[in-house]
């Protein structure tokens, strides 16, 4: 049988923080610049091979064992 937990009303501090964060102005967002994750042709290349080469190795593993 699955013993039954009984909620009980969370301690003073816990409402008191929860209702001044609540209260208090919203934080502004910061944007990150999309340009941070760009990826050159070269560099695309470069990973694509490198996918493909570990892709062929991983299955000649399997493969062979």
């Amino acid at each position: 049988m699955r013993k039954q937990i009984e909620l009980t009303a969370p301690a003073a501090w816990i409402n008191r923080r929860y209702y001044e964060l609540q209260a208090a102005e919203p934080m502004p967002v910061i944007e990150e610049e999309s340009e941070d994750f760009k990826v050159t042709l070269k560099e695309g290349i470069k990973i694509g091979i490198g996918a493909f080469t570990v892709y062929l190795i991983i299955a000649m593993a399997i493969i062979i064992l």
